[in-house]
């Protein structure tokens, strides 16, 4: 047998010295300022935006794909396409490194092309304004003022909109507890504790919050 067949192969990063295995660090980590896709390769249809941080451990892309797995995306029409097609459909591209200063007008000429083939883009908003993953960025006057413009006119969506009547203890899906079922519970509660009153809440169809609500009052008997 081969002396060589039995020695242990290095770590990569042993195999390098200080200076290679720091730039193989910032390689991994680098934070790219840019213009980037998303593109879904079945439909051909793109998400264009910019970030001063696009593709760093917990950058711009980070995110969009933490919101989209979550189904909580802001852009609806994004979020839909996503859960329709599956993240395989999906590749996100880089496509033009831009210096943090001049982000927002170059940003601007992807959206006023993207706006002229809205068919084909998810955008939902066609004005720079940075936003997130736009981090110590300071707006133009001129972004400011289109931004101002375009705000003008538009109401708050909750102005004027009075909560319902039928909100907190008034809301029909709120499930009140009989004084049966609340003593079972109490007893639950009071013999093994807050982990079985949940189980054995749950066994009567109340959530959480009941639960909570429960165990303190159970805790003013003690």
């Amino acid at each position: 047998m081969n002396e060589t067949e039995n020695i242990e192969c290095p770590a990569i990063g042993d195999m390098l010295n200080k200076k290679e295995n720091n730039l193989l660090k910032d390689t991994i980590n680098k934070k790219t300022s840019g213009i980037y896709k998303i593109i879904n390769k079945v439909n051909g249809k793109y998400y264009v935006g910019s970030s001063n941080d696009i593709n760093g451990p917990h950058g711009r892309w980070y995110e969009h794909i933490n919101n989209l797995k979550a189904s909580r995306h802001d852009n609806n029409h994004l979020q839909k396409s996503w859960n329709k097609y599956g993240e395989s459909a999906f590749e996100f591209v880089i496509i033009k490194e831009v210096p943090l200063d001049k982000l927002l007008s170059e940003e601007q000429i992807f959206l006023d092309i993207a706006k002229l083939e809205k068919n084909k883009t998810y955008n939902m908003n066609f004005l720079s304004t940075g936003g997130a993953g736009f981090t110590d960025h300071k707006h133009t006057e001129e972004s400011k003022r289109k931004t101002s413009l375009k705000m003008k006119g538009v109401p708050k969506r909750t102005k004027g909109i009075k909560r319902p009547h039928t909100s907190g203890y008034k809301n029909p899906q709120w499930k009140f507890v009989d004084a049966n079922t609340k003593n079972i519970l109490m007893e639950t509660y009071k013999v093994h504790g807050y982990t079985a009153l949940k189980l054995k809440a749950r066994e009567f169809g109340f959530g959480g919050t009941v639960t909570h609500r429960l165990s303190k009052e159970f805790n003013i008997f003690h």
